[in-house]
């Protein structure tokens, strides 16, 4: 970030954790006028019409698109033949994108939709109530989704048991720097916490950052160190 740029340093830190998707855009406002041109799935359309293209925790109509998106593009979400114009280095802000065949499109929306309502009960079930941060005793609503998303905010979420799911991969260490004049400015995290150790009161103090998409101080000067330190061992 240097001095000539418009953004302030906290519109750097509130991008870095944007979870709009960007695969919503290439490929959502198709499927929708495919499915109601077809008359199928009214229920879906109307979910996902009302989606606000994010996963952030609250966001309803992400479990549905993301159940139609493993059914489209495989589960690991990777598979482009779908697609009606592939992936394309020349072109990389504009690929994939499309449906191929639209009437495939429409029906795995129907699959996805009856999966969804089979396991989950409700095709607007919110993100959160599926996607969960847990460390230690505590465990918080998670926004954050798969890479292939087309989103920054990259959580891997892993199999679902007892209808949650937790992060396998993703975000880990995340630091945003700021260098101007006078002192540096530095905001991290570590999700996961900086201890394991059973009893320690920092195994699970970095989550509630996680899931309000907040970056902690980094203290760089002796004063701030010694200002918050808790401890010293003399050896």
């Amino acid at each position: 970030m240097s001095g000539t740029d418009k953004l302030s340093f906290a519109e750097f830190v509130k991008r870095k954790h944007d979870t709009h998707s960007e695969l919503a855009d290439r490929v959502l406002d198709e499927l929708l006028a495919a499915a109601v041109a077809a008359g199928k799935a009214p229920a879906a359309v109307t979910v996902l019409k009302a989606w606000d293209r994010t996963v952030d925790a609250p966001s309803r109509g992400s479990i549905l698109f993301l159940y139609w998106a493993q059914r489209f593009m495989g589960p690991a979400m990777a598979d482009q033949s779908g697609f009606a114009v592939p992936y394309s280095l020349a072109a990389p802000l504009t690929t994939p994108r499309g449906l191929k065949d639209p009437a495939r499109g429409v029906a795995l929306l129907e699959a996805a939709a009856a999966a969804v309502e089979k396991e989950l009960g409700a095709l607007d079930t919110p993100w959160g109530d599926v996607m969960k941060y847990r460390r230690g005793n505590l465990e918080l609503p998670a926004n954050g989704g798969f890479g292939n998303f087309g989103i920054f905010r990259v959580i891997t979420f892993g199999a679902m048991k007892e209808r949650k799911r937790e992060p396998i991969h993703g975000e880990t260490y995340v630091v945003t720097v700021e260098f101007g004049k006078g002192r540096a400015r530095a905001r991290a995290l570590i999700g996961y916490g900086n201890s394991s150790q059973p009893g320690s009161k920092h195994i699970e103090d970095q989550l509630g950052f996680m899931t309000r998409k907040e970056l902690r101080e980094v203290w760089r000067e002796k004063k701030e160190i010694l200002a918050n330190l808790e401890e010293r061992v003399v050896f």
